[in-house]
């Protein structure tokens, strides 16, 4: 039985039409450029950085280290930072 011919390198990457990649943190900083810290405070309703405009984590997952530590990984898709973007530097330019 013929084995299935695979799709080229360059089609392989691309996420599928109408679906937003996941980003990891550190790709939502080199976006936004800010840091780690900076980002969480941004969520956190206590902190003197909250922005209710900035769009909420799309998946948080828990992950094991090596070490048998836990701990949080929290992703968000493309388009919401790349709209919270879009909409912040609009409103920076009025």
């Amino acid at each position: 039985m013929p084995t299935p011919a695979l799709p080229p390198a360059d089609r392989a990457i691309q996420p599928q039409e109408g679906v937003s990649r996941l980003l990891f943190i550190w790709e939502v900083e080199r976006r936004i450029g800010l840091r780690h810290l900076a980002i969480l405070a941004r969520l956190n309703p206590g902190s003197k950085h909250y922005d209710p405009s900035f769009p909420a984590p799309a998946r948080r997952e828990t992950m094991h280290e090596a070490s048998c530590r836990r701990h949080e990984t929290l992703r968000w898709h493309a388009c919401d930072i790349d709209t919270w973007v879009r909409n912040r530097s609009a409103r920076s330019n009025r």
